[in-house]
């Protein structure tokens, strides 16, 4: 069985962010880290979702909103996946892993969520509200 270490973010916004403090033993650490770098399934399948209500919004509402976000989408997808990827090889061979970047791509994943759930209350259209 493999051993996975993850590296602690460089930042001290990130470090802050996620309640890390140097007298935690590494071993903790690493176990308050590992969630951080979800599987791929939950991710692929939550970010497949937010694309198909985007482009259900687009359809329905043809425009720039719904268009830039599912153009965000496709980006952030482009980005997160390899990364995941990438990160969770490194932490299974004990190398650093880039910690702060794929929190703030899941930060950023959060907020564009959350900018697509504002677009979908302000269309006033129930079946994207629901």
């Amino acid at each position: 069985m493999s051993v996975t270490h993850y590296s602690l973010p460089r930042n001290r916004v990130l470090l802050w962010l996620i309640g890390q403090k140097s007298d935690i033993p590494d071993e903790v650490q690493n176990r308050l880290i590992a969630p951080l770098f979800t599987s791929i399934a939950p991710a692929a399948f939550g970010a497949v979702s937010v694309f198909i209500f985007n482009l259900a919004g687009y359809v329905r509402h043809p425009g720039p909103a719904f268009l830039i976000l599912l153009s965000i989408d496709i980006c952030l997808f482009a980005l997160r996946f390899p990364l995941l990827m990438r990160s969770n090889r490194l932490a299974t061979e004990a190398r650093s892993t880039p910690t702060g970047l794929v929190i703030s791509l899941g930060l950023l994943w959060c907020t564009h969520v959350g900018i697509c759930n504002a677009v979908c209350f302000y269309t006033d259209d129930y079946a994207l509200r629901e």
